[in-house]
């Protein structure tokens, strides 16, 4: 199958399987989606292309770090919805992706002060966290209305396509899947039926106020970052797949564990001589039989000569990296044109256009 085969995942047409990956790029100066941040969206638009946002924070509560894009407010829904405008005149198509910090939250990183909460009292290691609180009823009610909220703002106000329920990396929803954080004895832990309880009740609420087609979610089931370890990610990731395909989603977008982050298997590239050849080419394609009608997008280390789909059960293929420095990625890879190389050192690099919207496309 050829990446520039024509898909439908969810309500969307797709003209090519080449997805830009949710990237956090700290250009939201006072946590407001700008001009700058619309001009690097639409760079990287193509017709009937898919684009999926930097993580998105939610609310107050959720956790908004500096420089992150938030999506509460009127003032940041107008900001999205210029971005939004500019992607779909270059015939694009954008999902926003939204996200609750848990534990992982830093206030000292915030000008909003806000309660450390997570599946349970588990914190990460490392004097700058806190020992986070264990979400009761009314914190899980309160964090369903506030990615309710969210969702509603970003397709029905800002104009978004859909929206991605950030489940990965240790983040909020993976605190209460993985096993190495949730240590919770009533009916969100224990058994993963109960640790998937929470997530799914949050995928339900958003499905419900904006439909199952315009809703994916992201999953990083071999993920190490920010300390999430699951015992057994085929059983548990399997049922949660399991769980997401009921629903009929838009589709699954899963980390492949290859960055230094994940683990350590890829460095921006170069293949560790202990990678099992058996990932090589893909190991989030392990859960497709658990997901056979919905969409399976793998993410991480993808590049010019190993981006294709021939001989994997993946469906599509989201570029992080590489997307940053090839705006006209898509194209690229189309006509087997060489990449241009990334600046790591301005990926994340407040108010300015280094790194970010400097990078040039093919003539």
């Amino acid at each position: 199958m050829s990446l520039f085969t024509p898909i439908d995942i969810g309500d969307l047409k797709l003209s090519h399987r080449v997805i830009l990956a949710p990237l956090t790029r700290y250009r939201a100066v006072g946590n407001i989606p700008n001009k700058m941040m619309a001009e690097y969206y639409e760079q990287r638009s193509s017709k009937g292309g898919l684009l999926i946002t930097e993580t998105t924070c939610i609310s107050v509560r959720g956790g908004i770090n500096r420089n992150m894009p938030r999506i509460d407010t009127e003032e940041a829904v107008e900001g999205w919805k210029n971005i939004v405008e500019a992607v779909h005149a270059k015939g694009g198509l954008i999902f926003c992706q939204l996200n609750h910090f848990g534990r992982t939250f830093k206030p000292q990183a915030s000008e909003y002060n806000a309660p450390v909460v997570s599946s349970s009292s588990v914190p990460i290691d490392g004097e700058m966290y806190h020992i986070p609180k264990p979400m009761d009823e009314t914190d899980m009610k309160q964090t369903i209305e506030d990615f309710v909220n969210a969702a509603d703002n970003a397709i029905n106000k800002a104009g978004f396509d859909g929206i991605e329920l950030h489940g990965a990396n240790g983040y909020l929803l993976d605190q209460f899947i993985e096993d190495n954080i949730n240590t919770r004895t009533d009916e969100f832990g224990g058994s993963i039926e109960n640790r998937c309880k929470f997530p799914l009740m949050v995928l339900d609420a958003v499905i419900e106020k904006v439909g199952s087609g315009k809703v994916g979610y992201r999953i990083s089931p071999w993920d190490v970052f920010q300390q999430a370890n699951d015992s057994n990610p085929i059983k548990n990731f399997s049922y949660l797949c399991e769980q997401l395909e009921k629903r009929n989603i838009a589709y699954v977008h899963a980390v492949e564990a290859r960055s230094d982050a994940n683990g350590g298997r890829e460095n921006d590239g170069n293949k560790s001589a202990s990678l099992d050849k058996s990932l090589l080419k893909s190991s989030v394609a392990k859960l497709k039989p658990c997901l056979p009608t919905t969409s399976l997008i793998s993410a991480g280390g993808w590049n010019k000569d190993n981006a294709s789909l021939e001989g994997i059960e993946v469906d599509a293929l989201a570029f992080g990296r590489y997307f940053i420095s090839n705006p006209d990625l898509p194209n690229k890879l189309k006509l087997g044109s060489p990449l241009t190389p990334y600046n790591r050192d301005t990926f994340y690099t407040p108010g300015t256009a280094k790194g970010y919207t400097d990078y040039s496309s093919l003539a």
